[in-house]
């Protein structure tokens, strides 16, 4: 049965999700002027007492292998680079609005977490590996490439129940989606990236994750490939355990196209398990 959801609801439940730190904003603009430095980072960094904590909980993170405490963001930014940076402050960032449960997915927030941070690394990984142009925003993308589901949770708050079936059953969680309320978490997605007044690019990339292949420009669809790839090995790995797991399905034909060999996925993997498991526990912490 498809509960019909227009989209002023829809509309209204996006607007109801916290809104991303303005330091976010910023960050963003930052990265993307070739004359900001290390000192701008650190400026707007330090006023955000959230996103300075996480900072240097990353940095100083097992992840990293540092031999030295570092005690200030001025120090981390020197040790990290700036893309780290900014990684690490998108991913605090999500954590803040990350509810504590998602009911409809059978989720709890650390799930949700685990396995972002997961798909966030390894779809950089990947994308460094084929030294694609835009990889800048492939963390940000692998991070949020499921947060339309904040949303869906919102209007199925009862639990799974017949998209919980539907997937038992056999259907792809967007199938499933599509059958129940009309629309799939890849496309609410997309109008939560516009919402949190992200790049644009990011948008296209949560579109179209499930369906690399539906993207026209081949430069594109290899960035969208490496979030699609990192998000079922992220499953594949049993990060944060939900109904999606039962039937994610690897689009075989969009690695081809995608240059993506099995040396790559098991380089990023065996260099990114650490990192992952170091992210992973950042929220934990947070939530203890």
């Amino acid at each position: 049965m498809i509960i019909p959801i227009s989209k002023q609801l829809l509309a209204g439940r996006i607007t109801r999700l916290p809104a991303f730190p303005a330091a976010v904003s910023e960050l963003t603009r930052l990265l993307h002027d070739d004359t900001a430095g290390a000192e701008d980072f650190e400026r707007v960094i330090r006023v955000d007492p959230g996103l300075t904590a996480s900072v240097l909980r990353v940095a100083n993170s097992a992840a990293f292998g540092l031999r030295r405490q570092v005690s200030s963001v001025s120090h981390a930014v020197s040790l990290l680079g700036l893309k780290r940076i900014y990684d690490i402050s998108i991913a605090s960032a999500f954590a803040q609005v990350l509810p504590p449960t998602l009911p409809a997915y059978g989720l709890r927030a650390e799930d949700v977490w685990t396995h972002s941070a997961a798909a966030a690394i390894l779809a950089d990984g990947l994308a460094t590996r084929l030294d694609l142009p835009v990889r800048g925003h492939v963390f940000t993308a692998g991070l949020l490439h499921d947060c339309g589901q904040l949303v869906i949770s919102q209007l199925l708050d009862q639990g799974p129940g017949e998209l919980g079936a539907r997937v038992v059953a056999g259907e792809a969680m967007t199938e499933a989606e599509q059958h129940v309320l009309g629309t799939d978490h890849a496309v609410v997605g997309e109008a939560v990236i516009r919402q949190w007044e992200l790049p644009e690019v990011l948008a296209e990339i949560v579109r179209h994750h499930h369906q690399p292949l539906s993207v026209a420009d081949p430069e594109a669809r290899r960035v969208v490939t490496c979030v699609h790839m990192a998000s079922v090995l992220a499953h594949s790995m049993a990060t944060g355990a939900d109904l999606c797991e039962l039937q994610e399905r690897l689009d075989d034909e969009a690695c081809v196209h995608a240059g993506l060999t099995l040396e790559m996925l098991t380089d990023a993997l065996a260099q990114g398990l650490e990192e992952i498991q170091a992210l992973a526990q950042t929220f934990r912490r947070r939530a203890a």
